[in-house]
């Protein structure tokens, strides 16, 4: 059965001010509902859930607390020891979205950010955690330490490499070595030998005169 709306005493330009003023979320779509029952942009309950994004029993409950008690009972949160507060169904449905994006989110320290500052709140760190593991189910991808036995393995790949590589570089030490060492030597008997002939040219008309 359909239920008459309550008549919100504050008025349109009041209650835009003040939400602008307000920084917590949750207080700050309350306000709103009033705004859209104010300015007529929302004529039953199931309106308003469509415009702020919440469910209609939602709406009935602010309603019912402003009707008992005006804007400081709807302003009135509160939570149950021990647990984070919540946050605006909207911002909740606005995170799943963002979640599932394919870029993701590097960290929940990231999604407290983008949350604040896409909807000019002002919320906690624990909150966003709370919200996005226990009600969204969220797994961030954070890095995970290497196990034991990957890292053995790479420590082994890189020493059969780097033994390889030494052994190449052994290898081309040793070959240079010998091409020098033979370098040397050819230039050794090509000196021995231009030597030789040099000392028989000298010694060849001296050698024909004595024996004449």
């Amino acid at each position: 059965m359909n239920q008459g709306m309550p008549c919100v005493w504050e008025s349109a330009p009041t209650l835009r001010e003040m939400i602008s003023k307000q920084r917590e979320g949750r207080k700050s779509i309350r306000l709103q509902l009033l705004y859209l029952l104010a300015t007529k942009q929302a004529t039953s309950r199931t309106s308003a859930a469509q415009h702020l994004g919440v469910e209609r029993e939602t709406v009935g409950h602010w309603l019912s607390k402003y009707e008992r008690g005006g804007l400081d009972s709807l302003l009135e949160i509160g939570s149950p020891p021990g647990l984070p507060a919540s946050l605006p169904d909207f911002v909740i449905t606005a995170m799943r979205l963002k979640l599932q994006e394919p870029a993701g989110l590097s960290s929940f320290k990231a999604l407290q950010s983008w949350v604040e500052q896409s909807f000019q709140l002002k919320t906690s760190y624990r909150v966003i955690h709370y919200t996005a593991t226990k009600v969204l189910g969220a797994r961030l991808a954070v890095g995970r330490r290497s196990h034991v036995k990957k890292k053995w393995g790479m420590r082994k790949r890189f020493a059969l490499v780097f033994k390889l590589a030494s052994d190449w570089q052994s290898r081309r030490r040793s070959l240079f070595i010998g091409k020098l060492l033979y370098f040397l030597i050819q230039m050794r008997r090509l000196w021995l030998a231009t030597k030789r002939r040099l000392d028989a040219s000298r010694c060849g008309p001296m050698t024909k005169a004595v024996l004449g």
